[in-house]
C-alpha cells in the first residue's frame, strides 16, 4: 500500500512537472493575444451597427423593429459578432436598405455548412 501510495506522489510529481513546462500553455497566451489583437483590429476597422440601428437602417414589414435583426440573422442572410458583450453587426452586410445577398450566398454558405 505504501509503495502504491508512493508511486502514485511520484506521478503527481512528474505530472505537475511536465504540466509547469507545458509548451502549448505558452503558444496558447501567444494565439489568445495575437486573436484579441486581429479582433480589435477588425471591430476597429469596419463600421459595427447596433440592433437598433439595423432595424432603423432595414427595409421591413416587421411591426417589431428590434426584432428584425434577429429573424435576418436566423434566415442565415446577416451574421453578428460580439463585442463588449453585446452582438452587433458589421455594416457592410447591408445595401440600400436589404442584406446584401452576397453575405448569405458567399459568407455565410461557406462557413455555416
Amino acid at each position: 500500500m505504501r509503495r502504491q501510495a508512493r508511486s502514485e506522489q511520484h506521478i503527481y510529481a512528474l505530472a505537475d512537472i511536465c504540466m509547469a513546462n507545458d509548451p502549448p500553455s505558452a503558444a496558447l497566451q501567444d494565439i489568445e493575444r495575437g486573436n484579441a489583437e486581429s479582433r480589435a483590429r477588425f471591430v476597429n476597422r469596419w463600421p459595427l451597427l447596433t440592433a437598433e440601428l439595423v432595424a432603423s437602417r432595414v427595409v421591413h414589414g416587421s411591426t417589431n423593429r428590434i426584432a428584425t435583426p434577429n429573424h435576418l440573422k436566423a434566415a442565415g442572410k446577416i451574421f453578428a459578432i460580439r463585442v463588449g458583450g453585446r452582438e452587433v453587426y458589421l455594416a457592410f452586410q447591408f445595401r440600400d436598405g436589404y442584406p446584401h445577398p452576397s453575405i448569405a450566398a458567399k459568407i455565410l454558405e461557406t462557413f455555416l455548412v
